[in-house]
């Protein structure tokens, strides 16, 4: 992974523990793992939350950022694996009271 990949990735998990923490939400980044780990938990973990993976593309998503326009949420799901239901940040932390 180049240096500029990594700063992004940094930058993102940063801001993902700031919305927690403005919400009253103890988060914090994890270390990132060593090269020769062979455990992949997630980048930042948050009381009453646990681990969290962080993701950003630049269009990587789209499909789910135009399946969001006009609804609250969107329930996904890939052939024989779990559904995942997504929604904004901002709303998750307004539904838990917090924001």
């Amino acid at each position: 992974m180049g240096k500029k990949s990594r700063d992004k990735g940094a930058s993102f998990e940063r801001e993902v523990v700031g919305a927690f923490k403005a919400a009253d939400i103890h988060a914090e980044r994890r270390a990132p793992l060593q090269a020769n780990s062979a455990i992949a938990d997630g980048d930042v973990v948050a009381d009453g939350i646990g681990m969290i993976e962080c993701k950003r593309r630049k269009n990587g998503f789209s499909l789910i950022y135009d399946a969001m326009q006009g609804n609250d949420a969107v329930v996904i799901r890939s052939d024989r694996k779990p559904a995942l239901i997504v929604f904004e940040l901002s709303d998750f932390l307004a539904r838990e009271g917090r924001q």
